[in-house]
């Protein structure tokens, strides 16, 4: 885990709970229609090859595109 300062503390627990919202929904989308989840991975990593120009933003989306493929959900009936 990276070194945060005391002032930027606020706005990371704000980008994890943003992060796990998205994974949340992504899943819960991805039990009745598989290829969102699959498509959002796909294209997070896509991306994550193509931002070369910032130096941690590769880094954090090659991240969360494993941390959403990572999720699963099932649906108990």
């Amino acid at each position: 885990m990276p070194v945060i300062k005391k002032d930027q503390l606020e706005l990371y627990r704000r980008v994890e709970a943003l992060e796990a919202a998205l994974t949340v929904t992504l899943a819960s989308i991805s039990t009745t229609l598989p290829s969102v989840k699959t498509d959002v991975v796909k294209n997070l990593r896509i991306w994550a090859e193509n931002n070369t120009q910032s130096e941690g933003a590769p880094k954090a989306l090659a991240a969360l595109a494993d941390k959403i493929e990572k999720t699963n959900f099932n649906i108990e009936n």
